[in-house]
This record gives structure tokens, C-alpha cells and sequence, in this order.
């Protein structure tokens, strides 16, 4: 399994993400209504629909997708909870 649909096997799962992108905090909030998805503790995208979510550029044009499909963030950072 790739590590995009790992993520999204999660978060399918209501687990929150997080991780470091070129030093920004990012996390990525699930909640019962929409999904959220924040850098430096400010929410970016607010999206009800995951799969929408996941394509919407939010880093330097890159997509949620493209992050972890092209695994662009710090693997050491990788949280999930």
C-alpha cells in the first residue's frame, strides 16, 4: 500500500494527522461534519467531502495527495493519533 492511500485509510478512520512540511506544523482534524486541515495553528481548508479535500492545493501548490503521494513531508514527523 502507498503511503496516500495509507493516510486516507486513516483518516477514513477519523484518526487525526501530523506532520512537517518544509518546517510549517501541519495537521490534518477530522470531526463528525467537515475535515480540517491547519499550518501554524491556522485552518486552511475547511472541506465536508474527503476525497475534495485531498485535492485541494494547500502548500505551495501542492495537494494533500501530492504530499504524501510524492512523500514531500518529514517523515520523521509523522504522527497519527
Amino acid at each position: 500500500m502507498n503511503r496516500l492511500n495509507e493516510i486516507r485509510s486513516y483518516l477514513a478512520m477519523n484518526e487525526e494527522i501530523e506532520f512537517s512540511y518544509k518546517g510549517l506544523e501541519c495537521f490534518i482534524t477530522p470531526n463528525n461534519v467537515i475535515w480540517e486541515f491547519w499550518v501554524n495553528d491556522e485552518c486552511v481548508i475547511k472541506e465536508p467531502d474527503l476525497d475534495t479535500f485531498l485535492t485541494i492545493p494547500c502548500l505551495e501548490g501542492y495537494t494533500i495527495s501530492d504530499i504524501f503521494a510524492n512523500e514531500l513531508y518529514d517523515e520523521k514527523s509523522l504522527y497519527i493519533f
